[in-house]
This record gives structure tokens, sequence and C-alpha cells, in this order.
């Protein structure tokens, strides 16, 4: 009887667990809208953690414009580009 309990509180832990998975996925902030003349951090959401992204600048550049960021990394992850 304690071996299917155990079996049960394991179970119902990793029900728990998946579920919790499933709403931190729903509450990711994956696409931002940045406000070029508002300086405010934005949340993004990556697979790795989260940065917070503001503009701080924005300049004409050729056909189109030249946009300036601030990355903010509060976890004090390291990263690694993909290029």
């Amino acid at each position: 009887m304690r071996d299917l309990q155990h079996k049960l509180d394991s179970l119902q832990a990793q029900l728990t667990l998946a579920e919790f998975e499933i709403k931190s996925k729903q509450d990711r902030q994956g696409d931002i809208t940045l406000n070029l003349t508002d300086h405010a951090f934005q949340r993004l959401d990556t697979d790795t953690g989260f940065f917070l992204i503001s503009v701080k600048d924005v300049t004409p550049y050729l056909n189109g414009y030249k946009l300036h960021l601030a990355v903010g990394n509060p976890l004090s992850r390291r990263t690694r580009g993909s290029g």
C-alpha cells in the first residue's frame, strides 16, 4: 500500500510541474512592441530566460533606420549568440 501511495504522490508532483510549465509558456512574452520615443523597458522571454529591452536611439540609415537597443539581463546568465 505504501508503494502505491508513493507512486501516486510522484505522479501528482509530475502533474503539478507539467501544469506549471504549461501556464508559464502561456504567460510568455515572446513578442514585444517597442515605443521609439519612450525608453521604458519591455520584457522579452526566450527559451533560456528573459531579457529587458529598451530603445536607446533611432537614427535614419540608408532607406530605413538604425535602432540602438539597451538589453538588460536581470538573471545575469551567460548567453551565446547564434552567429
